[in-house]
């Protein structure tokens, strides 16, 4: 009985390293060589293969290790939001054509839509061991999230329209600024969150590495992850995706939860973009 759950383990942890690495080879190598124009498909498919697999594969290793999410940062408000992501993305995208009059919806918000309700019903199905917080601490860690995010998005976007002086002539607007948070958190929130300081975050955990190791290794490979902004978009590469990096890695590392984190990245990225490029 013993070795059938040891083999049992042995296996989930290897389907779990290779799913991390196809993850890893996601945000690494193809999407840095689709940046670069070195894979000879359309850019806007490269993109939806990037942020559909990411979901894919970030949902198949929540099942995998549906009954120790929490090793890997995922808490009940965590895994909720991350189901949610796609669904925001979906308003978040029509929204901001209704406050700029321009843009497209992405299609393939539809697939992780889809993704996303089969995750839930799989959960619901398995009764996963998911531990929840008290309602003051998870409100507690939201109202940190926003205050860090709102702190962070405005001084990165002060930086970020130094390196561009490209401004959208219309005045910023409630509803804009949270449309671009949506839109945020359906993408770039959904998928680095849960991969960084999330399940990379629990494997090296795992193999014994102390927190502030893996804060700074995450960070590094993050940075990593922007290659392609170098001379192009210094002020991000150097200042603004390491600054986000350890912030990130530090909110998500003291609340246990990438949730904050997801709603941190969302407001950075956000507030950042709409402080940088419109009309104030």
């Amino acid at each position: 009985m013993e070795n059938k759950l040891l083999a049992k383990n042995k296996k989930v942890n290897c389907a779990f390293s290779l799913l991390l690495l196809g993850l890893l080879l996601l945000r690494l190598p193809f999407l840095i060589l689709l940046e670069y124009h070195k894979i000879s498909i359309p850019a806007d498919i490269g993109t939806y293969i990037y942020y559909d697999g990411t979901y894919l594969f970030t949902a198949l290793l929540i099942l995998l290790k549906r009954n120790s999410l929490s090793d890997y940062h995922f808490s009940f408000c965590a895994l909720i939001l991350f189901m949610i992501a796609p669904v925001a993305g979906l308003i978040g995208e029509y929204s901001e054509i209704n406050c700029v009059q321009t843009g497209t919806v992405q299609p393939d918000l539809w697939l992780r839509i889809a993704i996303s309700v089969c995750l839930f019903i799989t959960l619901l199905i398995l009764h996963p061991k998911i531990p929840k917080r008290r309602f003051k601490e998870s409100a507690l860690w939201f109202l940190i999230a926003v205050a860090v995010g709102i702190c962070a998005g405005v001084m990165t976007g002060k930086i970020l329209s130094l390196q561009s002086d490209a401004r959208i002539s219309i005045h910023p607007s409630i509803a804009l600024t949270a449309s671009a948070f949506f839109v945020q958190l359906g993408n770039a929130a959904s998928s680095e969150e849960p991969l960084f300081r999330g399940l990379l975050w629990g494997f090296l955990k795992k193999l014994h590495w102390h927190d502030w190791w893996i804060l700074l290794f995450q960070a590094a490979l993050f940075w990593l992850g922007h290659i392609y902004y170098l001379g192009v978009f210094n002020y991000s590469f150097w200042i603004v995706v390491p600054f986000s990096a350890l912030i990130l890695g530090f909110v998500a590392w003291r609340s246990k939860s990438i949730g904050t984190s997801m709603v941190v990245h969302g407001l950075i990225n956000s507030l950042g973009d709409v402080v940088a490029h419109f009309t104030w």
